[in-house]
């Protein structure tokens, strides 16, 4: 859940920055406002969907947690098949 959050912070804060600057931009340049507000929305909509991305990575079980990959503690439960002889 911490993640989570941390995730939505970050991208509110994107948001934050980029309508301060937004703001200072004059209404006599309508194009770097425009530009600025679709940096906000990308930038914000990026930083969730990486966030929640790079999230489910650190989450996901390694492969030595998975079901039925357990390495056998002792030496008994190992088995080796004798060679195969080689006829010449």
């Amino acid at each position: 859940m911490t993640g989570e959050s941390g995730i939505l912070i970050l991208a509110g804060l994107w948001l934050a920055l980029c309508f301060r600057f937004w703001r200072l931009v004059g209404r006599a340049n309508p194009g770097q406002r425009r530009l600025l507000a679709v940096a906000g929305g990308l930038g914000a909509g990026l930083i969730y969907l990486l966030g929640h991305l790079v999230l489910g990575v650190l989450r996901a079980p390694s492969g030595n947690d998975r079901e039925g990959t357990q390495v056998p503690l002792s030496g008994e439960t190992i088995r080796v098949a004798p060679a195969a002889e080689s006829s010449k």
